[in-house]
């Protein structure tokens, strides 16, 4: 560790496994001098960044124990202060509404947006001690928009915004910054064992060829390179004066555009050619004329 490691601005981010969102976070405030405590359900998965002088500990946003644990060990590296939190862990969930999984969702609403709520409580009392503190809420675009099979997902990240509103407005006075980041699609591993087509017997069958290209197999085609994705948010979290949203990353200034000027039907043609869901209603149309 540095002697002047102390002096170092402090940095807490979630969901650090390589290949992620936050392992790239960690290693650009590490490059830029920061103390960075990078967590990871496992501490396996950080290798890398203890090879490179990072300080990682296990931390799994779904357990408050471990959110806890974590909390002390940070407190008395620091003295009980923390300038930055980055929310950034997640988890994804490709399901139709009709073909959810309820324990699935549960799951998915614990990591994307529970956890994140618990992280803010516990953390509070180290923020408030800092002079310039800031937390960051890794939200998507997936919460304003209608993207079809991802309805947990796109839920949770709608709440998450919501609750980035408020915290913002409530910790105002108390110096405390908040930066809702609103992201288009970033290169990650965040689609890591989600299912690979659609139940058998789902009411979207005839689709899943569909489902399976642009859903799963090309779900990441465009995506905005995670160092370009990193840099924007730390460069905006560390302004003296940050923005309320942040929208950034792949379509994020189409969807802008959309949402702000389209109404919340202006998405529903555009992802219904996109993702089979005009072609299938063509299909049941064409059912229904041959029964009469």
């Amino acid at each position: 560790m540095s002697v002047n490691a102390s002096k170092a601005q402090t940095v807490l981010i979630t969901g650090c496994s390589t290949g992620g969102i936050g392992h790239a976070f960690a290693k650009l405030c590490h490059d830029r001098g920061m103390r960075v405590f990078a967590t990871s359900r496992s501490i396996d998965t950080m290798q890398t960044l203890r090879d490179i002088g990072i300080e990682t500990l296990p931390l799994d946003v779904a357990d408050t124990v471990s959110i806890r644990a974590a909390k002390e060990v940070i407190s008395k590296r620091t003295g009980g202060s923390l300038d930055i939190l980055i929310n950034n862990a997640g988890i994804a969930y490709a399901s139709a509404a009709s073909d959810i999984s309820m324990e699935q969702v549960r799951k998915l609403f614990e990591v994307n947006f529970f956890g994140i709520m618990t992280m803010v409580q516990e953390f509070l009392p180290l923020l408030m001690a800092s002079t310039k503190p800031c937390i960051v809420q890794i939200a998507s675009l997936a919460g304003l928009m209608p993207v079809p099979f991802n309805c947990a997902y796109n839920a949770s990240k709608a709440a998450l915004l919501s609750y980035g509103d408020t915290l913002r407005v409530e910790l105002a006075p108390f110096g405390i910054k908040v930066l809702n980041v609103a992201a288009g699609n970033v290169e990650s591993n965040i689609m890591k064992g989600s299912p690979e087509s659609l139940p058998p017997d789902s009411i979207y069958s005839p689709i899943n060829a569909e489902f399976v290209h642009n859903r799963i197999e090309h779900f990441q085609d465009g995506a905005t390179p995670v160092n370009q994705f990193v840099t924007t948010v730390l460069d905006e979290a560390l302004k003296s004066n940050p923005r309320a949203w942040l929208y950034t990353a792949n379509n994020s200034w189409t969807v802008w555009i959309l949402s702000t000027f389209a109404g919340r039907k202006g998405f529903d043609k555009i992802l219904s050619d996109l993702f089979g869901l005009s072609k299938l209603a063509k299909i049941k149309k064409s059912e229904k004329k041959a029964v009469l």
